[in-house]
């Protein structure tokens, strides 16, 4: 197995390109799945694009935790690592963007009422945020450097894997409500969008679970 922690320390000239295509495929992600939610609904406002936002961002941040792994996991994808920082910080401006239009554009999310309604949700989102806030934070040579590189790395691991987790429990809470209405009527035909988000959430966890046991058993057989 390679070491993949020289391919997060690649100092790239073009860094300006991969920050532009990290952007470009989260327009990507957002147009596919605001397309989806007007097939399943045959409506778009904005509330549905905020959905399309959320999602957005998941599979953005999803991508930049698993990016690691997956390289690790498949050497094919060497060379996609790369991307995972600005796939991070993408996906933590469409978590910002949704947060925004949640509390001051949508009029069915009245706060603070809301938030007593759905404590569990709220909680565990904010607690993501936080995560997520400290994540885009810390991702910088000047914390690498001040808090030295094994530290630094396992805060940004645990920090994301957490953030991911406490997403994938607001997730839920939030819509599992939905999801069991949709499982009895099936209507619409087509699932609801979070569905494929919890989805993606557990594949990511599976992804991360299988590299960490594939490197215990590389550093036993190492020892032998």
């Amino acid at each position: 197995m390679k070491n993949f922690n020289e391919y997060d320390r690649i100092t790239n000239n073009n860094m300006f390109k991969i920050a532009i295509k990290s952007f470009l495929f989260s327009l990507l992600i957002f147009i596919l799945s605001s397309f989806y939610l007007f097939l399943r609904r045959w409506d778009y406002n904005l509330y549905i694009a905020n959905k399309s936002i959320a999602t957005t961002a998941l599979f953005l941040l999803g991508l930049s935790l698993v990016l690691g792994s997956f390289c690790y996991l498949f050497s094919f994808a060497d060379k996609k690592l790369i991307y995972r920082k600005w796939l991070g910080i993408t996906g933590f401006i469409f978590v910002i963007i949704h947060i925004t239009i949640s509390a001051f554009f949508i009029p069915r999310f009245q706060f603070p009422d809301w938030i007593f309604k759905h404590k569990t949700s709220f909680i565990f989102g904010t607690s993501a945020f936080i995560l997520f806030l400290i994540m885009a934070i810390l991702s910088n040579k000047y914390f690498e450097n001040k808090l030295g590189e094994n530290l630094w790395r396992k805060i940004l691991r645990y920090s994301g894997n957490i953030g991911f987790l406490f997403i994938g429990i607001h997730l839920s809470v939030l819509k599992y409500g939905e999801w069991v209405k949709w499982s009895k009527t099936l209507d619409p035909i087509l699932p609801p969008l979070s569905f494929f988000g919890i989805i993606f959430i557990v594949f990511i966890f599976i992804l991360q679970i299988a590299a960490f046991i594939s490197k215990k058993k590389e550093t036993l057989y190492d020892l032998k």
